[in-house]
């Protein structure tokens, strides 16, 4: 991104900075230990998978936290962080420590973002997205439904001709429309107007 300030940016196919903070499931939990919940880290976040973890960048007012979580943790799951061994350790160990100092005031004094809420172009791009992915990956129809609405609601709303089904049904094709080649349109100023 050529808009974006290069202080932001960290390009996926570098090593991690040593300020990355790794998380895996803790194996042996305390009977106090926290319990891993992703949206309730404070701050800006931004998610993504480069095909080994999740990787979570936070903006926390004039500072960004980035963490690198385990494929094996889920959420609900008590946690540890962890540092990278070898010659640099301690480095590494002064690096982590000031982010996680970030974050516990950040909890303690409750710091707040207002950003706005993602519009409905948006919602219905990540929708599409997701359910593209559920579809290509083997997930039944009704399956993407439980996941971008939810299992009660599709409980509650999911019968033959319901407008959950449709919208469903909807979406992956936008999705394959999409991946068709209609990306394109997206790409282009005032198209964004146009239909779905």
């Amino acid at each position: 991104d050529p808009a974006r300030d290069a202080r932001d940016a960290h390009p996926d196919w570098f090593p991690d900075p040593s300020s990355v903070v790794q998380v895996y499931p803790d194996a042996d939990p305390t009977a106090d230990a926290l319990l891993f919940q992703l949206w309730r880290f404070p701050g800006r976040k931004h998610l993504m998978h480069d095909g080994k973890r999740l990787l979570l960048t936070s903006r926390l007012v004039n500072r960004i936290l980035r963490m690198a979580i385990s494929p094996a943790l889920e959420d609900g799951m008590a946690y540890a962080y962890a540092v990278r061994a070898g010659y640099q350790l301690r480095e590494r160990w002064r690096a982590i420590e000031a982010e996680l100092a970030l974050l516990d005031a950040a909890k303690a004094h409750g710091i707040a973002i207002a950003t706005g809420r993602p519009g409905r172009a948006a919602m219905l791009h990540m929708r599409t997205l997701q359910a593209l992915d559920g579809t290509l990956a083997g997930a039944s129809q009704r399956g993407v439904a439980e996941v971008l609405f939810g299992i009660t609601t599709v409980a509650e709303r999911w019968y033959e001709d319901s407008d959950l089904r449709a919208q469903v049904r909807r979406l992956i094709r936008r999705g394959q429309t999409l991946m068709g080649g209609e990306y394109r349109r997206l790409l282009q100023p005032g198209s964004a107007a146009q239909g779905r």
